[in-house]
């Protein structure tokens, strides 16, 4: 299986798809917002942690 590496950082991926999920970090896309307070975030996981706070 070949990695995978992110031509921004020295990130290596062994999955296409973490990769393209690694790649949001440098994009600076982030899709997912708070229904509560409005904060972006990369992933939806993140705004589910942050709802617990």
């Amino acid at each position: 299986m070949n990695k995978l590496k992110c031509p921004h950082c020295n990130y290596v991926a062994k999955y296409r798809r973490t990769l393209k999920r690694h790649l949001l970090i440098h994009t600076g896309v982030r899709s997912f917002s708070c229904d509560i307070c409005g904060k972006l975030f990369t992933r939806r996981e993140h705004v589910k942690r942050h709802s617990l706070v």
